[in-house]
């Protein structure tokens, strides 16, 4: 393992000559060691935030609500600053690609290498991509490089998972009118690059039926993803797959199945269950098992040990009349307990958890906060700016990012990241 260097990832948007998308990796964590707030900070510098508390009825007891102008909170919500946080660093990280360009940081690698997506737009056509690239920072040596080049016009790509030997990632470009995309894997240095499967296309449009950009997960020389394979009546249809590296196969794990995460020796996913509940199940061992109903649509999840942490689509913005992501549940066997519930148009996304904390993307301006699980609290960092904030937690530390100057997006980004 190199040294420690803080690391940083970013959601990034680019804008597509026939459709908009966003990108945060996530990777997989089994156990991870914070700071803990409450063991290393004095007392008295420890701010519990009271405003317009009110009651309500969790599962067997009675909860204070804390809010805020984001969130409601079902547990307490300290303050805390950087300085009282044993293990918090603070500071900038500044690099560019070999074309010049700021890089978006969207995964990191066990060795905490940062792995980055830079474009280059049409200047006559700004939502017209002319270049992409797609390479690599190693901290410990101050080096870049570039693993995939696509000087295609309107073709881009970003990574979905990285092993201890090679990379997955998804090209997305343009036939003419039609939409395409591929899964593709090469290994760390950008060598031996091949398709190993192509999203299907929906036959009335010529289009791949919906963009899809969840995170793939890498056991071994198997690699398990998700795959869009139609629409029925308004509803997407997808299926987790899995490609042999060894075989060079792609054969479906489970029908009607989507977003596969590590699980203990191999994975887990979701599947529909009545109404708009979820259903989530493991596959171990080319073996199959229900674990339990979630009594909602579950829009993302991350295991924390035998807890389940879990967003759900449950808002609907009056203005868009589209339901987007706002509250968050960690869930003990079947009793779900709340946590935190959005006031608007906000979201609680790419959860990912590693045993001590819990976070989530920050969508709209405020300080950086987190869930202790161990302390079960939230903990919100005071000596921040209000601002934006990405988030991304690894095994021993978490860390959150944001531009050092908000106006100037060509800016380093800062990051503040806590570790043990």
């Amino acid at each position: 393992m190199k040294k420690y260097f803080p690391i940083v990832s970013i959601i990034f948007s680019f804008l597509f000559v026939l459709a908009a998308c966003s990108n945060q990796a996530i990777i997989d964590t089994n156990s991870a060691v914070i700071g803990n707030a409450e063991a290393d900070t004095p007392e008295e510098s420890v701010t519990s935030v009271h405003d317009n508390q009110t009651k309500d009825t969790s599962p067997g007891q009675e909860v204070t609500v804390y809010e805020d102008g984001n969130y409601f909170y079902y547990r307490e919500l300290i303050e805390i600053t950087t300085t009282e946080i044993l293990g918090c660093e603070t500071g900038l990280i500044d690099f560019r690609s070999q074309d010049g360009q700021r890089p978006n940081i969207t995964y990191i690698d066990d060795d905490l290498n940062l792995y980055t997506i830079s474009t280059q737009t049409d200047p006559t056509d700004p939502n017209g991509i002319v270049y992409c690239e797609l390479g690599r920072y190693d901290p410990d040596a101050k080096e870049y490089k570039a693993i995939v080049k696509l000087d295609s016009k309107n073709a881009h790509g970003y990574f979905l998972g990285v092993s201890e030997s090679y990379i997955i990632w998804k090209k997305v470009y343009a036939n003419g009118k039609n939409l395409l995309s591929e899964l593709h894997v090469c290994d760390k240095n950008g060598e031996g690059d091949i398709v190993f499967f192509t999203d299907h296309i929906n036959p009335e449009t010529g289009r791949i039926y919906e963009f899809n950009y969840n995170p793939t997960v890498i056991i071994g020389d198997k690699v398990y993803f998700d795959a869009v394979t139609g629409l029925n009546d308004g509803i997407t249809e997808m299926d987790v797959l899995c490609y042999d590296r060894i075989t060079g196969e792609v054969n479906v794990v489970s029908n009607m199945a989507k977003r596969p995460v590590r699980y203990l020796d191999g994975i887990a996913y979701l599947k529909k269950g009545e109404g708009t509940n979820s259903r989530l199940f493991s596959y171990i061992d080319g073996r199959e098992s229900f674990l339990m109903d979630l009594a909602e649509d579950t829009a993302d999840y991350a295991f924390s040990g035998d807890k389940i942490c879990r967003s759900v689509y449950n808002y609907e913005d009056p203005n868009s009349g589209k339901i987007l992501i706002s509250s968050m549940s960690i869930f003990y066997g079947e009793e779900e307990i709340p946590l935190i519930e959005g006031k608007k148009s906000n979201y609680t996304y790419h959860v990912q958890s590693n045993g001590e904390a819990m976070i989530w993307e920050i969508t709209n301006p405020e300080k950086p906060v987190y869930y202790d699980i161990i302390n079960d609290r939230f903990v919100r960092i005071d000596d921040e700016e209000i601002g934006y904030y990405g988030s991304f937690a690894g095994s021993d530390f978490i860390v959150f990012f944001t531009q050092s100057d908000p106006e100037d997006p060509d800016s380093p980004m800062r990051y503040i990241n806590i570790r043990s």
